[in-house]
C-alpha cells in the first residue's frame, strides 16, 4: 500500500509541476501582448487554452484523491488511471492531448519506481 501512496504523490507533484508551468506560459502570454508581438486574439486563445489544461489537472486531482484509497496496488492505480481518464476527459470536453500528457507521466513515474527497486 506503502507503494501506492508514493506513486500517487509523485504523480500530483508532476501534475501541479505541469501547472506551473502552465501558469507561467499565461503569465509569458501577457507579457507577449504588452510588447506588441502578439495579437489579442491570439493572447486570449493561447490563455484560454492553458486555464483549460489547469483546470482539467485540477479535476483529475481531485479525482484521484476520491479514488485513491481503493487502490491496492500501483498497477490497480495505474489500471484505473487509464480506464477512466479517456471518459472524464470526454465528459469534461477536455483536450483530448490531457490523455497522453498524464499516461506520460505515470509512465515516467513506474519507470523512476521500478528503478530504483
Amino acid at each position: 500500500m506503502k507503494d501506492v501512496q508514493k506513486f500517487l504523490e509523485i504523480l500530483k507533484i508532476e501534475l501541479k509541476d505541469v501547472q506551473d508551468d502552465k501558469k507561467a506560459m499565461i503569465d509569458a502570454m501577457g507579457e507577449c501582448l504588452q510588447r506588441e508581438q502578439c495579437t489579442e486574439y491570439v493572447c486570449k486563445e493561447n490563455s484560454a487554452l492553458y486555464r483549460m489544461e489547469i483546470d482539467s489537472i485540477n479535476d483529475f486531482l481531485r479525482e484521484i484523491d476520491h479514488r485513491g484509497a481503493q487502490y491496492t496496488s500501483v498497477q490497480d492505480a495505474v489500471d484505473d488511471i487509464q480506464k477512466f481518464l479517456p471518459g472524464k476527459v470526454e465528459k469534461w470536453n477536455y483536450p483530448k492531448f490531457m490523455i497522453e500528457l498524464i499516461e506520460r507521466k505515470v509512465h515516467m513515474i513506474l519507470g523512476f519506481m521500478n528503478d530504483l527497486g
